[in-house]
């Protein structure tokens, strides 16, 4: 269980990474899918990302690898992290089913 711990956890904060992506304009959607959000850019997402759910999903994998004993707490913390983002991404921007 460790292992898949550690590579759930490293996956999430490799692609978490994605938010410097947002930051730099690298890999930004349209800003009129910003439209009904309070958001004018996508900076205060890419932080989101990179720094909360990226710092979370890389200090539990860093936690998980050392076997230290706030691994599983790091770890759920993690969790509730991408969790809270995705929730609020979607009532936020929107998403419909299957929309990738």
């Amino acid at each position: 269980m460790r292992i898949v711990s550690l590579a759930l956890l490293t996956f999430l904060a490799v692609t978490a990474a994605g938010g410097l992506g947002l930051l730099t304009g690298i890999l930004s959607p349209p800003l009129d899918v910003l439209a009904a959000s309070p958001f004018r850019t996508y900076t205060i997402p890419g932080l989101a990302l990179l720094v909360c759910v990226g710092g979370s999903a890389a200090a539990g994998a860093i936690l998980v690898a050392m076997r230290h004993q706030l691994a599983w707490a790091a770890s759920m913390i993690a969790a509730g992290t991408i969790l809270a983002f995705e929730i609020v991404e979607i009532a936020i921007i929107g998403s419909s089913a299957g929309a990738g």
